[in-house]
């Protein structure tokens, strides 16, 4: 609730007039008070404001000045106090009953609200935003046919008031009407299309209906008015995770992290990407990190629980195992020349399967090559999730070409994959096929 920009539009016909006439020294810090409130100098007008006060404490427009310096910093019962004092002074003082109605609901005081946002409104029954204010009381205490009334006050009043739009969807949400929402969320965006929050809240909607692509769309809008909203990219990283852009979802997870480390959906919506990738002990560390900052973090909980009951065996020299993925996300694959990422098992392949493919070596006496395995459906190996990069090692000091080595990819009906790797010799059609060892090198 924007405070002071509601008092600006409101103080010619809302300033309670100060039991005494002030001096002109009261006037000079009043005055001053006044503009360093306007412009954000919110320590400097308090102390102007407490120069009014020593000469006339009964000021009260300078009372709610404190009370709403304080509140933009989140003293909410210090807000309320000098709310409530100014009204001692001047009880029909509408932008005192509103403001403390604003204080209790960021105290979680609803009920409370609800009596001073009626007390605003007993004074000024067009106050569209003391509607708006009550109806999100009423949201939170779960009466939402009484929130969408007042919704509907706020929308008589100004049928263009897009926080009323956003409010009513938010409330035709919770109910379950999800079409009226809708039409409700595109209204509040024909009428102000910067509002973040509608964006956001839009595309989180469409998340939850499957319509992902769309919602990355809102949630670009989103993002486009504030790049700095953690919540938005953390929601972006979920829809693309839904429709297998994962290396882009990672990207929106570690975004959210950098702007902000504490953020426990954050980290946990990582490791549930890292784990459907097999990168298990990546996942657990993100879990880890969400329950470091949030222990009762129940989706955390859970999700870690599940890794953990289901570990893949630890790898041998024969054979690596490079964890658990979905066929239904995405394909696996290798890197080719130019850095392509060529598939070989493609997306929806019925499991168990395995993929075998051949090559030998490209210079004389090469004993070792190297192999990157990656996961996804873009053409660049970059914009895949790596599985890893391997090496095989062991291979017959030979002339190049001599050597044939088979690498096998194998993915269980568990869904884990591992590969191993055999060799014989080309210059010898029956010599004995042997294991090559196989180590990970990231």
């Amino acid at each position: 609730m924007n405070i002071f920009k509601r008092k600006k539009e409101k103080e010619a016909t809302d300033t309670p007039k100060p039991d005494e006439l002030p001096d002109n020294e009261t006037k000079k810090w009043k005055k001053k008070g006044k503009d360093l409130a306007d412009s954000g100098r919110f320590d400097e007008a308090l102390k102007c404001f407490d120069k009014v006060l020593e000469i006339n404490p009964r000021d009260a427009e300078v009372l709610w000045y404190k009370g709403s310096i304080h509140y933009e910093y989140g003293r909410f019962d210090e807000a309320a106090i000098r709310y409530e004092s100014a009204l001692a002074i001047s009880p029909r003082y509408e932008e005192a009953w509103y403001g403390k109605g604003a204080a209790l609901n960021s105290l979680d005081r609803f009920d409370e609200a609800i009596r001073y946002f009626d007390k605003a409104l007993e004074i000024n029954p067009q106050d569209a935003s003391a509607w708006n204010a009550k109806g999100a009381s009423c949201y939170y205490l779960g009466r939402l046919d009484e929130a969408i009334e007042c919704c509907d006050m706020a929308l008589r009043i100004n049928p263009q008031d897009a926080k009323a739009w956003y409010n009513k969807a938010n409330d035709l949400r919770k109910m379950g009407r999800l079409d009226e929402a809708m039409n409700c969320y595109d209204n509040a965006l024909a009428t102000n299309p910067q509002l973040r929050e509608a964006w956001y809240k839009k595309g989180t909607m469409l998340h939850e209906l499957r319509r992902f692509d769309e919602a990355i769309k809102c949630l670009d809008k989103a993002l486009k008015i504030n790049p700095q909203d953690t919540e938005t990219w953390n929601a972006k990283g979920n829809s693309l995770n839904s429709i297998n852009r994962l290396s882009e979802a990672l990207e929106c997870f570690d975004k959210a992290l950098r702007m902000s480390p504490q953020y426990t959906d954050a980290w946990s919506s990582k490791g549930i990407v890292l784990a459907g990738l097999g990168h298990i002990d990546e996942a657990l560390r993100c879990f880890d990190k969400a329950l470091e900052i949030n222990p009762q973090h129940a989706e955390t909980l859970h999700n870690k629980a599940y890794v953990e009951t289901n570990l893949p065996a630890k790898p041998t020299e024969e054979s690596l195992r490079l964890g658990r993925i979905n066929l239904d996300r995405g394909s696996i694959g290798v890197e080719t020349l130019g850095g392509v990422f060529t598939p070989l098992i493609k997306m929806g392949s019925s499991l168990p399967l395995e993929h075998r493919g051949i090559f030998s070596t490209l210079a004389d006496n090469q004993t070792e090559m190297n192999l990157h395995i990656a996961f996804g459906e873009n053409q660049k190996i970059e914009k895949n999730v790596s599985l890893g990069r391997v090496q095989f090692t062991g291979i017959t000091p030979s002339p190049r070409g001599v050597p044939q080595i088979e690498f096998v990819i194998h993915v269980d009906s568990d869904r884990e994959v591992s590969l191993s790797a055999t060799e014989t010799l080309k210059s010898d059609p029956s010599s004995r096929r042997r294991s090559l060892r196989i180590r990970l090198l990231d």
